[in-house]
């Protein structure tokens, strides 16, 4: 069980409010969400579950996600015409997965999940997790209740949009709500999907829980550690690291070089190359113009990993920098 703190000194009644978790993945050894996700970060999180810290203002933003999840599936209780956070299961790689879609319209055929999230992400950053998310929502549904999923769509509601930018730019969403459609994947290529997924999932999960094992000391070798030992073989389990997390598993954000001018809050333009910068800055032939340099980071270890202090990967790229 993760240690919950309070460090910014909030009253007791937002720190219980803001603690309290109904979530539950139900009768299943993996949601969709954790099976999506990094090998390494899930395994470090059983691993170190009782050295985790949780500071309860980390959770404001996923709370208001849940309220809001909330309140649409109270007002659409009695609708014939959808099914709303209805939870599914199915078996794959020797895991039970579950999954939960927010909102199912029976009459247009179009699943929705509701995101609470920055305006940019319905500018620029259409998350690849969504995707795969919602495509294996639509297979399970198609697996499960046999129905065939037409479309899908993230109904964002953007938390941090300003009216006055709707009305000065021009690519920016003019209500707080925004549609985006998402690429709805052959079924044969989600069923591929998940099925790679498991397979990562359940060996990373079988030599690393091996390799505790063995670096415990315990007097007898449990049935279960036979069985994997048997099926890798000791030299693999000893030898095994998890695997690292991805580029977009991090949200890796890459080093630009930006083009500014002064009295301006936003770049000109940005380039990938401090040479490629330094040649447009000269081509401009002005005082007003100048470069500034934005450094690359792995936001979710920097901000939002709370495995990050067992992390390995984590502590040898501090150590790169």
């Amino acid at each position: 069980m993760a240690k919950l703190t309070n460090k910014h000194h909030l009253p007791d009644i937002v720190a219980r409010t803001l603690s309290l978790d109904k979530y539950s993945r139900g009768d299943s050894d993996l949601s969709i969400t954790e099976l999506i996700d990094s090998t390494q970060i899930r395994l470090l999180k059983w691993f170190y579950k009782s050295k985790i810290e949780n500071d309860v203002v980390d959770f404001v933003w996923t709370k208001l996600g849940s309220w809001i999840h909330y309140f649409f599936e109270e007002a659409n209780k009695g609708n014939n015409k959808v099914l709303c956070e209805e939870r599914m299961f199915i078996d794959v790689g020797g895991y039970r997965l579950s999954g939960q879609f927010d909102i199912y319209d029976l009459t247009s055929g179009i699943m929705y999940d509701i995101k609470v999230s920055s305006v940019w992400s319905a500018i620029f950053d259409i998350k690849e997790s969504w995707i795969k998310q919602l495509n294996c929502y639509a297979y399970m549904m198609m697996k499960t209740m046999d129905i065939k999923v037409k479309k899908l769509q993230i109904l964002l509601i953007a938390r941090d949009w300003s009216e006055a930018q709707s009305r000065n730019k021009p690519n920016y969403p003019k209500i707080p709500i925004v549609m985006i459609d998402i690429p709805l994947w052959d079924p044969k290529k989600t069923e591929a999907y998940i099925e790679e997924r498991a397979s990562a999932h359940k060996e990373a999960e079988e030599l690393f829980k091996a390799k505790m094992a063995l670096e415990s000391s315990f007097d007898t070798v449990s049935p279960e550690l036979t069985a994997v030992i048997e099926k890798h073989g000791i030299d693999k389990i000893k030898e095994f690291e998890l695997p690292r997390c991805t580029d977009d598993e991090i949200w890796r954000r890459d080093t630009k070089w930006a083009l500014m001018k002064k009295n301006r809050k936003s770049a000109v333009k940005l380039f990938t190359s401090e040479k490629e910068a330094e040649k447009r800055l000269a081509s401009e032939n002005s005082k007003q113009f100048y470069i500034e340099h934005r450094k690359g980071e792995a936001i979710r270890c920097e901000r939002y990993c709370n495995v990050q202090p067992f992390c390995n990967q984590y502590q040898q790229e501090k150590k790169d920098v």
